[in-house]
């Protein structure tokens, strides 16, 4: 029962995040950086909804079933929140990232992590991935303005309970997918509800 409470906390958290931030990407150019950097935080909050739902509904024991689950939780946690800890530093920075670039850094992900799992460090991997997606969540918030800082901050601290100490590679150890779920929902929802802020900052 916990479980399905927490995995459907996490995917109201995404899709809050991902909503509000498409809302504000459309305000903007489309072929405008905010856009862009805006679009791919709600993609990316997409990818996380559909881990949450692939663990309530691909519960099978199938070989298919599970290899399905297994790439939805991949692209979660190996694309998704790296993906969403640059475009908010691409965002602070004011860094001007087209559609295309933010592609080929989508591919440099994806290339990243098959390299380390067939090299057989996809563990260590993992965890310097999640501790370096933890501290550049909180890097743009810290380089945002004082209107979204405060705001961004706490969702990067929950963010990094949910990766460094909740998750699947806790570096202390202590994975609780419950609470994993439930600090990464929150630190989406509140995220998304600063996009307005965020793209007001370039």
């Amino acid at each position: 029962m916990i479980e399905t409470v927490s995995q459907l906390l996490l995917i109201s958290g995404a899709v809050i995040g991902a909503s509000l931030n498409y809302r504000q990407a459309q305000q903007h150019e489309e072929t405008g950086a905010v856009h862009s950097h805006l679009l791919v935080i709600s993609l990316s909050c997409v990818f996380i909804a559909l881990s949450g739902l692939s663990a309530l509904l691909l519960t099978d024991t199938d070989q298919d079933t599970q290899t399905l689950a297994r790439m939805l939780d991949n692209l979660a946690v190996y694309a998704g929140l790296p993906l969403i800890s640059s475009a908010l530093l691409a965002l602070a920075r004011g860094w001007q990232w087209s559609r295309a670039a933010w592609g080929r850094w989508l591919l440099v992900l994806f290339a990243m992590f098959e390299l380390c799992r067939r090299s057989g460090v996809g563990a260590t991997y993992s965890e310097l991935l999640m501790t370096v997606t933890s501290a550049s969540w909180l890097l743009a918030a810290l380089l945002l303005p004082a209107a979204a800082r405060l705001a961004v901050s706490i969702s990067a601290l929950l963010a990094s309970c949910a990766l460094l100490l909740f998750g699947p590679f806790s570096l202390l150890d202590q994975y609780d997918s419950a609470l994993y779920a439930a600090t990464l929902a929150a630190a989406l929802a509140l995220l998304g509800s600063q996009s307005g802020r965020l793209a007001s900052r370039t």
